[in-house]
């Protein structure tokens, strides 16, 4: 999508409106380029601006925000009303930025205040334009995850995901993401259901060392959640929910034999997306786990199980 393109979604999404505050104390002297007006237009940006998850995400990147640049479009002395204008300046990615940004005040003679009213909205679309062209430039840091070892069932669910099983390098990183993602997880029908409206960027891509603002990297961790991953972490909540309700998936080893071979069973996953092999990590060509891998991984596990009574002929 262009940025023009962007900007036009903006402004059909954002109606205008402005959010007004009173400053006490001032006098009878209404001036665009009072400090404490300023302070106070930042205070209503800001106070606006925080609510918003995207915000919150770029603040890491973003400082200094001031007002310059400080013009008065219009005055009105007898009635102490002024419009003005400025830009909004701060430092995001290391570069200095600037949002136009147009502000009013007027004097309430009954309370002696001076109302400041801002427009928020053209601050609020100028940053997202800029938070959805330039990601944050930062490593989204790796969030504390339990150290984790392979076992046999964890092992088919570790193939499944693209890697095989002497593939340390990224084992925790892959687990971490299931622990991270347990939050988001509830039940349908008895059918887990992954709710990606609690999925915060900086939480899943972590541990995956993708920068964000790289096209490339991003596309291809979103591939592998999407075609790969998600599939087969779903299945297999599904199927440990139909087996032991209330377990999580580092229980699955501790499991009754039995429960293990239903679990199994129901995870198998037959038909699943095995032939993506589109790597998550940058700088890992492609995942190393296709079909074979992961029947050669089923078969493995189920030497070690006995045969249920529904396995048996008939």
């Amino acid at each position: 999508m262009s940025s023009n393109s962007n900007c036009r979604m903006l402004s059909a999404i954002f109606k205008f409106f402005i959010i007004t505050l009173l400053l006490q104390g001032c006098g009878t002297k209404v001036d665009c380029n009072d400090s404490k007006t300023k302070n106070t237009a930042l205070e209503i940006i800001h106070s606006h601006l925080i609510s918003a998850v995207w915000y919150r995400e770029m603040s890491a990147a973003l400082s200094s925000p001031e007002l310059k640049n400080i013009k008065t479009t219009f005055r009105n002395d007898e009635l102490k009303q002024c419009q003005c204008s400025g830009t909004y300046s701060f430092t995001y990615n290391g570069k200095q930025r600037e949002i136009d940004v147009a502000y009013e005040l007027a004097y309430l003679q009954d309370k002696g205040e001076t109302e400041v009213k801002v427009d928020v909205n053209s601050v609020k679309a100028g940053l997202m334009a800029i938070a959805m062209r330039e990601p944050v430039e930062t490593l989204d840091p790796e969030l504390p995850t339990k150290h984790r070892n392979l076992t046999p069932l964890s092992t088919v669910r570790y193939t499944q995901y693209g890697f095989l099983p002497n593939d340390e390098d990224h084992l925790q990183a892959v687990f971490g993401l299931e622990e991270i993602l347990l939050k988001t997880i509830s039940y349908n029908g008895g059918v887990a259901v992954l709710n990606e409206n609690m999925v915060q960027a900086a939480e899943v891509t972590g541990g995956f060392k993708v920068h964000r603002q790289n096209h490339v990297e991003l596309a291809n961790f979103l591939n592998w959640w999407n075609k790969r991953f998600k599939p087969v972490y779903l299945a297999h909540l599904t199927a440990l929910n139909r087996v032991a309700p209330g377990k999580n998936l580092d229980d699955v080893d501790g499991l009754s034999q039995d429960e293990k071979v239903k679990y199994l069973d129901l995870a198998t996953f037959s038909d699943g997306p095995y032939t993506e092999l589109v790597s998550p990590f940058p700088g890992m060509d492609s995942l190393a786990a296709g079909p074979i891998d992961v029947t050669r991984a089923i078969e493995m596990v189920n030497k070690t199980l006995p045969i249920s009574d529904s396995a048996l002929p008939k």
